[in-house]
């Protein structure tokens, strides 16, 4: 907001500046006012001006003027306040944080009081209740015997006439739970099978096409996923196919923070099973880094689903993420992605996933920039594991495969710097630095002459075995330990073999040989960050 002449911004109109250092003004000028010592109170209950001799006496003098200016003492009295009313009313009210935190943003003396709404709602689901209680009144809901009531709490600020001001409180929140009321039973007497071809009037977003479009690709995705998890479940096209059945209804309309809830209520009204009733609520999660994941597995598929046809759909009609702009959550739902693959544990290449899903939504993949994004979400992933930042660096080069990926930094995190690990890295180096040119990966142990050489084949061959079979199982502790007792044959190779021999065909067979070394460690990621 401006105003004036000049150029400054602030929310709301400056009305006076107290600025004090001990009992002397800082004197300035700013938003065309003068800085001075005084303040004032409540707007209705101050008693006006306030001349603050010292900034010691700033939160007594206010707090007489029923203004508490400490956010934390005002967040506690609201705590206390509700506290004291589920005693005194012997009622069970639980403290939302989100909730606590908004009133005490709003208030200036925050006070609890306690209404009634009608008792007729009281059949409505209870999240429709809370919802237009806490989103459109900014109250509590109030539980009797773990039961919700018709109770609530709201907060006025200052102290007035309690009647007064519950009798406003209830005639809104009367009034909403009645329309409420009215399109619930409307949406009700209507068969899914309506409302999924209503999405087809609902744009999803220019260039990727309707609701309906997006619910179909989801379809094709859910069901590739299901291929490459070699997972069996009749049930998950349908719950699919159903996962934004709500979104045309006429209460989400009305009450959109309640999409998805609706979407299970209703499915579970019309008979639906869990594995597909639960999926609209659940495939939105995780919302947040720290919200849970879908207790389904219905919904834990629709949601990697529906996270990746909006990455791969946005990024293909070049509405990439830029600097701290993200308007369509794209960061979060990568994280999501992350965080639903890692912690079930499914092992799979997450590009080649996202290129087929490209060719189902029939967008442009993006592979360079998808790669780059999904790598510092990883990287965020990994930091927040508390793994270094040389194993992050080291094991980035992977993320295509979050699960292996995570599980390798975890492994080399707790070696990495060991004695043996770091002995060992010095002498890989030298494999990696004769090799890194060479672009073939052809050998012929056959030609090996030097003894150095056949006993460096053998180790080879013998800890690739073994490390296959260690990687096979996901057991990345004992594969670097394989990997490990190379050490020795490596160093007996440098010290007796040459590798750049005058003859090419040896050279070639040596640098190829070497090269199939150095790739070993390609499993766990990029050796070269380990040294550079």
């Amino acid at each position: 907001m401006r105003w004036g002449n000049g150029d400054f911004e602030f929310i709301r109109p400056v009305h006076w500046i107290l600025a004090l250092l001990d009992y002397e003004i800082i004197d300035f000028e700013l938003f065309g006012i003068n800085s001075s010592r005084k303040s004032y109170g409540h707007r209705f209950l101050g008693k006006g001006e306030i001349s603050i001799s010292h900034p010691d006496n700033y939160f007594s003098e206010l707090r007489e003027n029923f203004v508490i200016a400490d956010y934390n003492e005002r967040k506690e009295r609201i705590i206390k306040e509700l506290e004291m009313v589920a005693t005194n009313n012997e009622l069970e009210i639980e403290k939302d944080e989100e909730l606590i935190n908004e009133i005490t943003q709003l208030t200036e003396y925050p006070g609890a009081v306690v209404g009634k709404f009608n008792e007729e709602y009281l059949s409505l689901p209870e999240e429709v209740i809370k919802i237009t209680i806490k989103h459109h009144q900014r109250s509590f809901v109030a539980k009797k015997n773990g039961k919700i009531s018709n109770y609530y709490i709201a907060f006025q600020d200052g102290l007035s006439e309690e009647e007064n001001v519950t009798n406003g409180y209830s005639r809104v929140i009367n009034a909403r739970l009645d329309d409420a009321k009215f399109y619930y039973e409307e949406d009700l007497n209507t068969l899914p099978d309506a409302y999924l071809s209503k999405l087809n009037e609902i744009t999803y977003q220019a260039g990727l096409g309707t609701y309906l479009d997006k619910v179909n690709a989801i379809k094709e995705i859910a069901n590739l996923i299901s291929n490459i998890l070699d997972y069996k479940n009749k049930n998950l096209l349908k719950a699919a196919e159903l996962s934004k059945i709500d979104i045309p209804t006429h209460i989400v309309y009305e009450f959109p923070e309640l999409q998805g809830v609706m979407g299970r209520i209703y499915l579970k009204h019309h008979n639906y099973s869990e594995d597909v009733y639960m999926v609209p609520e659940e495939h939105y999660k995780p919302v947040e880094e720290g919200d849970n994941l879908p207790t389904e597995l219905n919904s834990l598929i629709v949601s990697l689903a529906d996270k990746l046809f909006d990455i791969i759909g946005f990024f293909g009609i070049k509405k990439i993420p830029t600097g701290s702009k993200d308007p369509f959550a794209l960061r979060r739902k990568a994280y999501g992605v992350l965080r639903i693959i890692i912690e079930n544990n499914w092992d799979f290449d997450l590009n080649d996933l996202m290129k087929e899903i490209a060719k189902i939504i029939n967008v442009e993949y993006l592979e360079e920039e998808i790669a780059d994004f999904f790598k510092g979400r990883f990287e965020t992933y990994l930091s927040k594991k508390n793994i270094s930042t040389d194993v992050i660096n080291t094991v980035i080069i992977n993320w295509k495969k979050p699960l292996r990926a995570l599980i390798s930094a975890q492994a080399l995190n707790k070696v990495v710097h060991s004695d043996d690990f770091t002995a060992f890295i010095k002498t890989f180096q030298r494999v990696q630095n004769i090799s890194k040119k060479h672009d073939s990966l052809k050998y012929d142990g056959r030609l090996f002459k030097e003894e150095a050489e056949k006993e460096l084949f053998d180790k080879y061959l013998c800890v690739k075995g073994k490390m296959e079979e260690k990687l096979d199982y996901l057991n990345y502790d004992d594969a670097i330990a394989e990997l490990l007792k190379m050490k020795d044959s490596i160093d007996n190779y440098f010290d007796n073999v040459f590798v750049m021999d005058k003859d090419e065909s040896i050279r070639m067979n040596r640098l190829g040989f070497l090269k199939n070394i150095a790739n070993l460690f390609l499993e766990f990621g990029d050796i070269t960050k380990l040294y550079s």
